[in-house]
């Protein structure tokens, strides 16, 4: 038998702990979390997998700013249930992971429920076909590597 993250997730929701942590209902909070959780069946559940799972389900356009915020809490009440009830006790160490992505994607929500994006910086100068090539051969560009780009 199988055991996936995603099979308590009635038991949580009929359990009334959401409740706690977040002013979402309880289909609200199911949908939510199925959502999340299939973005982590695939993979080993890391700080990384986390991460990337709550950007992505948080840039969602469909989704209000309230509801945004409270993803990283339902998360985590989630996680603290399947292991304070011994369900999948595992998860008690991505409680930590999660804690420190938190911060993170709450500083990067907008208030009209868009997420700002990261500006992206270009590690390199451009080189010009007369310019002296990046590889260090000390040839020019136009005779060196100029070629392998097409």
């Amino acid at each position: 038998m199988n055991i996936s993250i995603s099979d308590y997730i009635d038991e949580y929701l009929h359990g009334g702990l959401f409740a706690q942590w977040t002013s979402l209902s309880g289909e609200q909070a199911g949908s939510l979390l199925t959502l999340m959780l299939s973005g982590l069946e695939s993979q080993a559940v890391d700080l990384i997998a986390l991460e990337t799972v709550l950007f992505k389900i948080g840039s969602r356009d469909d989704l209000s700013f309230d509801v945004k915020t409270a993803l990283p809490a339902l998360l985590e009440s989630y996680f603290d249930f399947l292991s304070a009830s011994g369900k999948y006790p595992p998860a008690k160490n991505w409680l930590s992971d999660l804690r420190l992505i938190t911060p993170k994607f709450l500083s990067r929500l907008k208030k009209d429920g868009s997420v700002k994006g990261e500006t992206f910086r270009k590690n390199y100068s451009d080189v010009g076909r007369n310019g002296n090539c990046p590889c260090g051969s000390g040839k020019k560009f136009k005779k060196c590597c100029m070629q392998l780009l097409g």
